[in-house]
């Protein structure tokens, strides 16, 4: 999905722990989702070899665009 201001105020909570949804056309940048519904956006990279999970910033502080 692409990731705009719509979808991220569309995105249903899951019932426990968060759930991950990845942007179509920025590969790494997504946005979680808990299940109190707070929304956070993250980056995720390989570097070294590893994977590694950045938080962005929290959904309302931090815009999409």
């Amino acid at each position: 999905m692409k990731i705009t201001k719509r979808t991220v105020d569309a995105l249903i909570p899951p019932e426990k722990g968060y759930a991950l949804h990845w942007d179509d056309e920025i590969k790494g940048f997504g946005v979680r989702i808990t299940e109190s519904g707070a929304c956070s956006f993250v980056l995720e990279k390989s570097i070294s070899g590893k994977h590694r999970r950045m938080t962005l910033g929290r959904y309302g502080d931090v815009t999409v665009e």
